[in-house]
């Protein structure tokens, strides 16, 4: 059967001039709260390295690099008044998560499956699937358990469902950061070829290993013929740019999440672009406009512009020089 969940809900009546003893007029009793369904991943307000696939949700997001390595648990729960029971385990009443290959074009992925037939679930009951790396956990998401295949049809939007007795898959990905470092000089697959292409910063083919730079990513800027350009905002976790290298942002913003660093006269350029540093990290070298919202501190001098700010953010000095420039 389907459900449909309301939290706080409450009905009440009040009749002028009735006494508070009169057992006619009472106020109705409040509808007892429902568990709320929910999904938590990376989109959904959960850890920035875990996300649902299909049949969970219903869009695949393939960024990133799938961290192999990972061995996560897979547990699944029944939700109650106050705590959520679990009842399943991967590696011991559920089979244990393995790491395959993608299918096309999408990246490598976790998987296991959930056999409702060797359990018995109740249809009116709402129930959780979580995954959780040691103790840190990613993510979850609750799922309908209907009674038909029919009843799927009924199943709240956005939510996963599965019918009594089918086995539903659990496919998820959790991503890890990996250094790319800037080769440049490749062109478009195909006989239209982009001109820009040998220095189009989201030229995978340009990249060792290929791939765009993901945000959780460390992008090396070596000093080769052809240089990386921005063509349109960008975020990744840490650049570094080495010496006689350059990275021209233009103006677009690059958004870093754990620091900057140029070597010696390797240098990041901009028009009106942004140097934007958020999340936690380190910054040295000769940068450009560079705007503060995470908590930073210097790894050796800084060269910047007197425009660069803070915007809600910290930078720490730790006992280097930040030169500004008119």
């Amino acid at each position: 059967m389907s459900r449909t969940f309301f939290a706080g809900l409450a009905i009440s009546v009040a009749l002028m001039g009735c006494s508070h003893d009169d057992p006619i007029n009472q106020p109705n009793p409040p509808i007892a709260d429902r568990p709320r369904m929910a999904i938590v991943d990376r989109t959904n307000g959960g850890d920035d390295t875990f996300r649902w696939l299909p049949p969970i949700v219903a869009t695949s997001d393939y960024e990133g690099t799938n961290d192999g390595a990972a061995a996560p648990i897979v547990e699944i729960c029944v939700q109650g008044v106050s705590e959520c029971t679990v009842f399943a385990t991967s590696g011991t009443n559920l089979p244990t998560p393995t790491a395959v290959a993608g299918k096309k074009e999408g990246g490598a992925y976790f998987t296991t499956s959930w056999n409702t037939r060797l359990y018995s679930l109740d249809p009116s009951k709402v129930y959780r699937i979580l995954v959780r790396v040691g103790a840190k956990s990613d993510g979850f998401a609750d799922v309908d358990v209907v009674s038909t295949r029919a009843d799927l049809a009924t199943v709240q939007p956005g939510f996963a469902g599965v019918a009594l007795g089918d086995e539903l898959e659990i496919n998820f990905r959790i991503v890890r950061g990996v250094t790319r470092t800037w080769q440049g000089g490749a062109t478009d697959k195909g006989k239209d070829t982009t001109p820009g292409s040998t220095t189009e910063w989201a030229n995978a083919a340009n990249w060792s290993p290929e791939g765009i730079p993901f945000r959780l990513d460390t992008a090396i800027i070596a000093a080769v013929a052809n240089q990386p350009v921005l063509a349109a905002n960008t975020a990744v976790g840490r650049v570094k740019v080495n010496d006689a290298a350059t990275l021209a942002i233009g103006a677009f913003n690059l958004t870093v999440n754990a620091g900057a660093t140029t070597i010696n006269t390797g240098q990041i350029t901009a028009t009106s672009g942004l140097l934007l540093l958020s999340g936690a990290g380190t910054i040295a070298g000769s940068l450009p406009h560079f705007v503060v919202t995470g908590s930073y501190a210097l790894a050796g001098n800084v060269l910047a512009p007197a425009t660069a700010r803070v915007d809600g953010g910290r930078l720490n000095t730790a006992g280097w020089l930040l030169r500004v420039t008119p």
